[in-house]
């Protein structure tokens, strides 16, 4: 096991087996748990923050080397790393960490996002301002369902599948409103231009 792989590991039993450990968690402590000097950790990560960051990215791969995951396959990994580490995330969430790892999580779904516009946006009917701004505004609709699974005290059995479904409605469903909503006004806007012409004329 390499040193990451220690900080990690020491990481995830350090907050599940005393969750007050977060209180007093510094580099010294979590190096200490990891069997590793703290001159280590410094050697891969700048700070604690640096180190949660990759924590959340080393299990929580939502792109392929063709490029991002499909929308269901990206939601039931999500919210799978949030079943699999719940203990850590609800702490997390709730700590002074909670900003940053919500900034994180927005950052990551606003990237997220503007491939599923380009994905699901083939003919580019909205332009790149209006794809910037609907990203935006959808990267804040996952944050509030990813904080929210997180937050919850339990997760059931059927909470994943559930939240999955809100996942996807909110990603794909409104894309391809807005796309179609676009394209009808274009459409409209044609016809009305054909039809001033010929009255014109």
């Amino acid at each position: 096991m390499n040193a990451k792989e220690k900080l990690h590991s020491g990481f995830i039993t350090l907050l599940t087996e005393n969750p007050q450990g977060l209180e007093t968690l510094s580099v010294s402590v979590l190096a200490s748990m990891a069997k590793i000097h703290r001159v280590t950790f410094y050697h891969h990560f700048e700070n604690m923050e640096d180190f949660i960051r990759w924590f959340l990215h080393k299990d929580l791969i939502i792109k392929n080397e063709e490029g991002p995951l499909l929308i269901e396959t990206a939601f039931d990994r999500i919210f799978s790393f949030i079943e699999r580490y719940h203990t850590v995330l609800a702490l997390l969430i709730n700590s002074s960490y909670g900003p940053m790892i919500e900034q994180f999580i927005e950052k990551e779904a606003f990237a997220y996002q503007l491939s599923n516009f380009k994905r699901i946006d083939k003919a580019n009917i909205l332009s790149d301002a209006e794809v910037r701004f609907y990203a935006m505004f959808y990267a804040a609709g996952i944050l509030k369902i990813i904080v929210e699974f997180i937050s919850k005290p339990m997760i059931e059995s059927h909470d994943k599948t559930t939240f999955i479904h809100l996942g996807v409605q909110i990603v794909q469903n409104y894309i391809e409103r807005l796309v179609h909503k676009k394209q009808t006004l274009l459409n409209t806007d044609s016809i009305d231009s054909v039809h001033s012409v010929s009255v014109n004329q």
